[in-house]
């Protein structure tokens, strides 16, 4: 059975260009996400702005503006199902 890690490697380091224009940056689960989120890489989500990303010190959340949460609280104050899908990791060339 593959591993989150094996399969990221394989879908992952694609970009959109005029050579590639239907590239669609792999999705990611929230559970995922905090995954790759722990191995230090920076996520975004469908809701976040072009320059909002967050990461992982430890078991806590961290945001680029430097506000910190624990995965439960980030969810708790968004109860929408929407949160758990949709995630992305953070390309700051990448258009949205």
């Amino acid at each position: 059975m593959e591993t989150l890690k094996d399969v990221y490697g394989l879908i992952g380091g694609g970009t959109r260009t005029i050579e590639n224009p239907n590239y669609v940056p792999p999705s990611f689960s929230f559970i995922e996400a905090v995954e790759l989120m722990k191995q230090g890489k920076k996520l975004t989500h469908r809701f976040f702005s072009k320059d909002e990303w967050v990461t992982m010190e430890g078991l806590t959340m961290v945001f680029e503006d430097g506000v910190k949460c624990s995965p439960q609280q980030f969810l708790m104050n968004r109860p929408s199902l929407a949160w758990n899908e949709d995630w992305s990791e953070f390309n700051h060339h990448q258009e949205r």
